[in-house]
């Protein structure tokens, strides 16, 4: 089996041994076939991607050049055979590989059905085994595609930053206030528009630095929204809001 790491700098590995990927064509050709693995990848496809421009003869030449050190590449460690040539393109063997991005989706089911269960620290401790599945480095860096980046980097960016506030949301529900506090600013200043970071942040805030900092919270992205989005906070947030400032009596919404 052949492992594939998409989170962080492309990574191969086969057993105990890792292959270094050459920044550019390589990485940015392999690391199409392997979000593609299971469907073959036309040349012509691949041109577009990797060789915009070009003269199509020269470019043909390349991505053949490029396929062939793909090929040496994947030989150093017995794995060529994943790497098949179809009539018109290429395909990574699905059964023959395994990615940390389909890694890190089964550990996060696998929560998501402990904490239907109500075994919250079962869950929590998943999410902490998907997470670390991150590894340095930007999301497909050194991938030599624009485009392609800006297609798979940020789906992935947001299936980390789900699982990332999911697990401080459990960490909430386990009285972990100050632990997950920092991760919680974190998401916050990544996305200053992200209205359930922000209620977490200020949730994790009430127990821990008072009402006033939770409140500082509230008023920052209620003015971004209405600055940059002509919006006001959403339903959730504003209850929250009023509880904390006692126009309401419900308790159950600063508990959740």
């Amino acid at each position: 089996m052949l492992d594939f790491g998409l989170l962080g700098t492309l990574c191969v590995r086969h057993g105990d041994v890792e292959l270094t990927v050459p920044r550019g064509k390589q990485r940015g050709v392999l690391t199409k076939l392997v979000t593609s693995a299971g469907t073959p990848v036309e040349a012509d496809e691949l041109i577009e991607l990797f060789w915009p421009g070009h003269q199509y003869e020269k470019a043909l030449e390349a991505l053949y050049t490029t396929m062939s050190r793909v090929r040496k590449l994947l030989k150093r460690v017995g794995a060529e055979s994943v790497l098949l040539t179809t009539d018109d393109g290429y395909i990574i063997k699905r059964e023959a590989i395994q990615t940390d991005v389909k890694m890190f989706l089964e550990k996060v089911a696998f929560a998501r059905v402990a904490e239907v269960r109500g075994e919250l620290n079962a869950a929590r401790q998943c999410l902490s085994e998907a997470l670390s599945l991150r590894r340095p480095g930007e999301l497909l860096n050194g991938v030599d595609c624009p485009v392609l980046v800006e297609a798979e980097a940020p789906p992935l960016k947001r299936m980390l930053t789900s699982a990332r506030e999911r697990w401080c949301g459990l960490g909430l529900q386990l009285g972990e206030s100050w632990d997950v506090l920092p991760f919680l600013n974190d998401l916050a200043q990544e996305d200053p528009l992200n209205e359930s970071a922000h209620e977490k942040l200020m949730r994790a805030l009430l127990p821990t630095r008072g009402q006033a900092a939770a409140l500082g919270v509230y008023y920052a992205i209620r003015d971004r929204l209405a600055e940059e989005l002509g919006i006001d906070p959403g339903p959730s947030l504003q209850a929250l809001y009023l509880n904390i400032i006692g126009a309401t009596k419900d308790d159950s919404v600063l508990a959740r």
